[in-house]
Formats: structure tokens, sequence, C-alpha cells
């Protein structure tokens, strides 16, 4: 009785902390953090929320790691610490924690190596967790490029699945932007991957790698052809992007005027316009 008493007065102090008003509050309201709205003293409230990543009760320790990502970059100071925590015992706190340093973002910098090294977790979900961490971090997460082209090359994907590891690194390679050209060829092999989301997002983020990843527009012009629209948009903008290289690609953005899809008639016009070619027939319209 004593124990859940002050238990229960443990969470009413963080729920003040957070800056929860405690009429009509009840214990039960801890159970379910993501319904309560922190109020404006939760902000002044981050180095008493990074004690409590140290509390004894692995739920009460959750609960602060989660109140630490709703902050976003204002619980920066917490880095460290919720870097610890990622490495926690407790599989929930250490997935509360990659949760909260990917809502920090790019100031949970000093978390890089730290990810990079969960990346190679066995727990397929706690991998995903440092993977989004490491792209919401963005181009500053340039040096977890060598570990993220392993685990896309060394991923298992569903033929179907949206949320597949391979998904998940090309895209997170993809945030980073530029700083990941050393893995266009991994990136423009992906253009050809069996899973629709994948193909998807490795079209986007050679996008995103910009001129650097122009040794893809062989893969690219092929991905013109793709059956999932999508896939054929993205490939388009980025041929408008690289001018020399895209000029090889002129027969398959022809075609491509004549496409289904309004946004990928849209996207060809557009690249061949930006490649300096003026095609005799206009854009189809429906």
């Amino acid at each position: 009785m004593v124990s859940r008493l002050f238990k229960t007065w443990k969470y009413a102090a963080l729920a003040l902390l957070l800056g929860f008003p405690l009429a009509g509050w009840s214990a039960a309201d801890a159970a379910e953090p993501k319904a309560a709205q922190p109020g404006p003293v939760a902000k002044s409230s981050v180095p008493e929320l990074i004690k409590a990543l140290s509390d004894p009760d692995a739920e009460f320790r959750r609960y602060a790691a989660y109140a630490l990502g709703e902050l976003g970059p204002a619980a920066k100071s917490a880095v460290p610490a919720l870097i610890k925590t990622s490495g926690d015992p407790d599989r929930s706190l250490r997935l509360t924690s990659l949760q909260a340093l990917s809502n920090i973002g790019p100031a949970a910098k000093k978390a890089v190596p730290e990810l990079i090294k969960i990346l190679g977790d066995p727990d397929k979900d706690v991998r995903r967790g440092a993977a989004y961490a490491l792209g919401a971090i963005g181009p500053d997460a340039k040096k977890a490029v060598p570990a993220l082209r392993r685990y896309l090359t060394e991923s298992a994907c569903d033929a179907q699945s949206p949320g597949c590891d391979r998904r998940v690194a090309v895209q997170t390679l993809g945030y980073i932007g530029r700083g990941a050209k050393k893995a266009v060829p991994e990136l423009a092999k992906a253009l050809s991957d069996p899973n629709r989301h994948v193909r998807v997002a490795a079209a986007q983020a050679l996008g995103s790698v910009g001129p650097a990843a122009k040794s893809a527009v062989p893969e690219l012009r092929k991905a013109l052809g793709d059956p999932d629209a999508y896939v054929r948009v993205a490939a388009a903008r980025y041929l408008a992007t690289v001018k020399p290289e895209a000029a090889a690609a002129v027969s398959e953005l022809l075609k491509a005027l004549n496409d289904n899809d309004e946004y990928v008639r849209f996207s060809a016009a557009k690249a061949l316009d930006k490649i300096g070619y003026k095609p005799a027939r206009s854009v189809r319209k429906d």
C-alpha cells in the first residue's frame, strides 16, 4: 500500500514537471502519456527529467524518456542521458529513448556513434529505431553511411511490406543527403528491388544525394518504366537535375510524356525542358 501510494505521488510529480493540470488527474493517466499535452513549464523541467532517467522504476524511466522526446530539440541537453538509456536492458525504454533522440533531431548528433553500433542490434525494431534517429539527425549523421550501406545490403525484406529494413535504410541515406554519395551503388541497385516501397525510397534518396548520384542514370532510365508511378516521378525529377548525363534518357522521357499518370507526364516534360530538349509533341492531357 505504501509503495503504491509513493508510486502514485511520483507520477503526479512527473505530471507537474510536464505542466499537466492535476485537476481531474489520476495515476491511470501516467499509463497513457500520449493522451496528455505538456505545458510550457515542461521545457524548464529537462534537468529533472534527465534525473528521472536513472530512476530504479523502469516504467518511470520510460515516461521520462517519452516526455523528453515530446519536447524535441528543447531537450538537447538530455542527449547524453538518452544515449545511455538507448542501451538499457529494458527493451521498451530503449525504443522510447531512440524515439526521443529522433524527435530531438539534428541537435542529437552526439548520439551518432552509439546509433551506428545499435544498427547491428539483433532486435529489428531497435535497429529501425536507430536508423530513424540517424535519419532525423540528417546530414550530420554522414559517418553512419558505411554502416547504413551494410544495413541495406544485409537486411531482409518482405515483397510488399512498407516498413521493411531495406526501405528504412534507403530512407535514412536519403535524409543524410549529399553526404551519402558513397552509397549510390547500393541505392541504384535498390531501384530494382522487388519491394515497391524500397524502389520509391531509392529513387527519392538518389534525388537527395544530388548530382553526385549521376552514375545511377542508367538505372534511373530503367526506373522510368517502373510499374509504380511514384518511382517514375522520382526518376524523372532526378534526371531534371543532371543535364549532361540525362541527355541519354531523352527517349525514355519522351515516352513518359504519354504516361497514364499526370505527375509522371509533368515531371518528364520538366526534365526534358531542363535538359534543353524541346519535344515536337505536347504533353498528353486527360
